[in-house]
């Protein structure tokens, strides 16, 4: 651990619960909650949103930097954080913007509305 410190230098990470505090081991069950949370509209909008809220708020994060990063569930869920983001920036500021999105195998948007929303680099 003591090798990573140096990389993680002027870094903050979050991994909010989009599971609301469920969990498991069990690939099935594992299978079952992210059926279950993708299956709602705007899955993991709440948490993801909060976590964004927070870190632009936070003193030892400089908002103009904030990114998102995520892997398979969590890449689906970081997508849609970003057009949703790019979407509350522009009508009422609720939602502070990502700088930048790293999507590892996840379900992309749905709709070509929410890709054209991200702002790219």
């Amino acid at each position: 651990m003591d090798e990573c410190k140096p990389l993680a230098r002027g870094y903050v990470a979050i991994a909010p619960d989009t599971f609301e505090g469920k969990s498991t081991k069990w690939i099935p069950r594992a299978i079952t909650l992210v059926t279950d949370t993708i299956l709602a509209a705007e899955w993991g909008a709440a948490p993801l949103s909060s976590a964004l809220r927070w870190a632009a708020a936070n003193p030892a994060v400089d908002p103009s930097r904030v990114a998102g990063v995520g892997f398979c569930y969590g890449g689906g869920a970081v997508l849609r954080l970003a057009a949703a983001a790019a979407a509350a920036e522009d009508e009422s500021g609720v939602l502070p913007a990502l700088k930048a999105v790293a999507v590892f195998y996840g379900k992309p948007l749905g709709r070509a509305v929410q890709v054209n929303s991200i702002n790219p680099c």
